[in-house]
């Protein structure tokens, strides 16, 4: 390692001390970065409009926490299947930011001429650089 050797670890702030291997016995601190980056999916739902609402075909909800320990920017990529006819529909993807702790809704607006039926819906929520993905599913009906 460098010719250092560990001497100890400081838990304040998440600091290593290393002291030098020479004659001038000098201590370097140095940071340590933590790239924990998580996020846990904590519902998934699906939203009926109001039954006056002609405008709306409701819209799913996607309730997320970030468990890390960074800021998080992500997307979340949507998509429907109709499981009667396989008929599939991508939706507008959503960008996501999130401080560590926080608990963010994300909701997708269903289009307006959706048939009825049984769908399924994906949300791939990609958190990272390193292509850190979640994917959830959810069975409704209309």
């Amino acid at each position: 390692m460098c010719g250092c050797s560990l001497e100890k670890i400081l838990s304040y702030k998440k600091f290593k001390s290393y002291e030098l291997a020479n004659d001038k016995n000098e201590t370097i601190f140095i940071k340590i970065q933590s790239d924990v980056r998580d996020i846990e999916v904590l519902d998934f739902t699906d939203v009926l409009p109001d039954k006056d609402d002609k405008t709306s075909s409701g819209y799913l909800e996607l309730k997320l926490h970030n468990t890390g320990k960074q800021w998080l920017e992500g997307k979340v990529k949507w998509e429907i299947l109709n499981t009667q006819t396989g008929e599939k529909k991508k939706l507008d993807d959503q960008e996501i930011f999130s401080l560590p702790g926080d608990q963010r809704l994300v909701r997708q607006g269903l289009p307006l001429n959706l048939a009825k039926g049984k769908y399924t819906a994906t949300a791939i929520i990609n958190y990272g650089d390193k292509d850190e993905l979640k994917l959830v599913e959810l069975e409704f009906q209309r």
